[in-house]
């Protein structure tokens, strides 16, 4: 395999600024937006109006400050307000994408007042039509990546969930803990989700066994008790408002709430309480008794466009609301999918108290091989849904079943003969409700007919886990002719082998031809990204504790290309950001970043960071000398390196080592918004915990004495 093939993985970045090639203005989106209520039954319901176009207002206009008002003429997309809070538009800044991008029928648009949620799904929207802005001015996304017509689904389904429209809050929160510093915490998005499906279902009335654990960030005992709660739907309401809610009612809620938590291991807090999106199925299934025959954890990159949207809408058909969960560099997201409209746009539940619920492009977060709707970079990625929510029909549950996918694949050599050996290498998850106990295998394809080589058994895979595999097969095991090799794996005390599934931008397997003796392996071109990187260098100088830029060509050799690369400088990552390539098409690239090494001469080279895997798994062989001056502007040497940061990456914990006393540790997202703080008035090593914070880039700022310094790290 060429070492210059890349494998899809996930890692929060920042995109480029380019400039437009089909801009639409305000003008032009008002009147786009009149014309969509005049023709949209759903908005026709309300009352407005007899001039359509009078009653619209603008009232955010999205650009390259970071979703922030300005005139700048890179203008995403546009929202505008209907009068009397009959609900909100938004409208694409580009005519190469579907006009509308969603709408409400009632409330406001106020950008200093939108749930997480949505300000995540609008990131989304910034990112992915700022990647389309870097394509040709003749590729039109319109025209690619639609869903067909089908017969499987409805023309269109009305919100399940109706008047549903929890909160984090009160009561919501009444029966979650206080956090140390007496603060109540919040729900969790999570809980908030799995909530509203529980309350649509009203199911069950009893929950299954009792279930204990300890929260990582403030190491609080918590536990449930399942089986011996009832769960009263009758006093559930769809919605509390102050003052219209007894006490009653509002424990209710407060009970379903608390043990949504703690079935998936919430880790509370007072400001954002966070549970991991895999665990939600599970939850449902152990815990409340929803059919493990039918729940199920589907991941995103597993799925084309017209997959995902098509899975999607057979649940919302089949009146299954579907729990759908999105990553940013801020943090996880989990809200309600329960509609979708003629027009191909999907209702969204933000689970913020009914506060902007209404209708959007689910297309713009996918990441699939069609178009530009690879949601790897900016914010959208790692996006997975919970299908199949449903009552357990019968009595008794059907056995869960484990369920492998490949995330990566490798092998060592490209030719071996008959008396050698090589090595095949996958990252193997299991997506499945059980664990897995069996063998994995190669399974060599020709004809249709399979032989199974290299069986490796008694591989234990937790569920919602991954491990590493590497099968070992001589030389002699390959027959003569061409054939394919897949993974494969069979659950112990079973006959049957299943092939193993990898994203659906990643190579299936791998070709082999067997002749003379000798085994040749090779990916097909059209299977997987193929890249070349050129022309690395340095934009002007690098100084010690300034910001620093790099400027490199990438060419896409393959088919489409949506990765994560960034600039490495000894073994420390520089930055990150994501890049978009399609077939054939090249792009000069630019990272900035802060310059945390020291003075003099460093080797820096491009690379590609997985954040599921936990580290760097290619390099660009092309690497560079590079030269890091003193800084000379009244920050001495010294002051500069009294602090240093280990691992970088980290996971759950870092390491600040200071020679001095620090007075004060601030950790910020990419968003600028402070997540962690400390005061530990010591020196030395000091140690801090990660657990709380998404996957992501931060930045990390220690004050001791009069001097602050900054030093940017990656949380696996």
């Amino acid at each position: 395999m060429d070492k210059r093939t890349l494998l899809s993985f996930v890692l929060a970045c920042i995109f480029l600024a380019p400039s437009y090639a089909n801009p639409i203005d305000v003008t032009t989106a008002k009147n786009i937006a009149g014309s969509f209520i005049k023709s949209n039954t759903t908005l026709n319901q309300t009352k407005v109006k007899s001039s359509t176009q009078a009653t619209l207002q603008l009232a955010y206009t999205c650009t390259d400050k970071n979703l922030e008002q300005s005139t700048s003429s890179h203008n995403y997309f546009y929202v505008f307000n209907r009068e009397d809070n009959n609900g909100f538009i938004l409208v694409s800044g580009d005519d190469r994408y579907k006009a509308i991008l969603g709408y409400t029928d009632s409330g406001y648009f106020d950008i200093d007042n939108i749930p997480a949620n949505f300000q995540y799904w609008l990131d989304c929207y910034k990112n992915e039509l700022k990647r389309l802005s870097q394509l040709p001015g003749d590729f039109n996304l319109t025209q690619q990546g639609e869903s067909s017509k089908s017969n499987e689904y409805k023309s269109k389904v009305e919100p399940l969930l109706g008047k549903i429209a929890f909160n984090q809050d009160a009561p919501y929160n009444n029966l979650c803990p206080d956090v140390p510093d007496g603060e109540r915490s919040v729900t969790g998005c999570v809980a908030t989700a799995m909530a509203q499906v529980m309350k649509f279902h009203q199911y069950p009335t009893h929950g299954v066994g009792q279930h204990s654990y300890r929260t990582t960030t403030v190491k609080l005992n918590l536990s449930a008790d399942f089986e011996n709660t009832t769960y009263d739907w009758n006093n559930i309401l769809d919605t509390y408002t102050p003052g219209e809610y007894s006490e009653e009612q509002a424990t209710a809620v407060a009970t379903l709430m608390y043990h949504c938590g703690v079935a998936v291991d919430m880790d509370y807090h007072y400001i954002v309480s966070n549970a991991y999106d895999t665990s939600i199925a599970g939850a449902l299934v152990d815990y409340f008794n929803y059919d493990a025959a039918s729940v199920k954890y589907c991941n995103r990159d597993y799925y084309t466009t017209d997959e995902w949207k098509s899975l999607i809408k057979k649940e919302l058909s089949n009146d299954r609301p579907v729990i759908y969960n999105g990553q940013s560099a801020a943090g996880g997201h989990s809200f309600v999918c329960d509609g979708y409209d003629e027009d191909g746009l999907f209702h969204i539940n933000w689970g913020w108290g009914g506060q902007s619920n209404g209708y959007f492009e689910l297309n713009i977060l996918s990441p699939g091989i069609e178009g530009i709707g690879g949601g790897y970079g900016g914010y959208s990625f790692r996006q997975s849904a919970i299908i199949g929510i449903q009552p357990l029909k019968g009595e008794v549950q059907a056995p869960k079943e484990p369920d492998l996918k490949f995330m990566l694949m490798d092998f060592n050599d490209e030719s071996i003969s008959e008396n050698s050996s090589t090595q095949f290498i996958y990252i193997v998850a299991n997506h499945g409700l059980e664990a897995f106990t069996g063998s994995i295998a190669l399974a060599l394809e020709q004809d249709g007919n399979y032989q199974y080589i290299s069986e490796k058994s008694n591989v234990t895979i937790a569920s919602n886990r991954y491990i590493p595999v590497t099968l070992s097969v001589k030389g002699s095991s390959f027959p003569e002719g061409s054939y394919k090799i897949y993974p494969a794996y069979k659950v112990k005390g079973s006959d049957t082998w299943n092939i193993m599934q990898g994203p659906c931008y990643m190579a299936q397997y791998v070709n082999a031809i067997t002749a003379d003796k000798t085994t040749n392996f090779y990916v097909e071109d059209n299977q997987d990204s193929e890249i070349e990187i050129s022309d690395l260098k340095v934009i002007d100088e690098l100084t010690e504790g300034e910001s620093g830029t790099f400027e490199f060509t990438v060419k896409n050799k393959g088919p489409e290309f949506n990765q994560a690369l960034c600039i490495v400088i000894g073994q420390t990552i520089f930055w990150a950001e994501g890049v978009y390539l399609q077939d054939g098409e090249s792009k000069t690239v630019r990272m900035t970043g802060l310059v945390t090494q020291s003075a003099g001469e460093h080797t820096a080279y491009v690379a590609a960071y997985s954040m599921s895997l936990g580290g760097i798994f290619w390099s660009d062989d092309n690497k560079i000398k590079i030269t890091i001056n003193e800084n000379t502007s009244g920050i001495s040497k010294q002051s500069i390196a009294t602090t240093n940061i280990y691992p970088n990456p980290a996971n759950n914990t870092l390491y600040i080592n200071s020679e001095e006393k620090v007075t004060d540790i601030q950790i910020f997202n990419l968003s600028g918004q402070t997540v962690l703080s400390n005061k530990p008035l010591q020196s030395g090593n000091i140690e801090i915990n990660l657990s709380s914070l998404p996957t992501g880039s931060y930045m990390l700022q220690v004050k001791s004495n009069d001097k602050i310094e900054t030093h940017k790290f990656i949380k696996e």
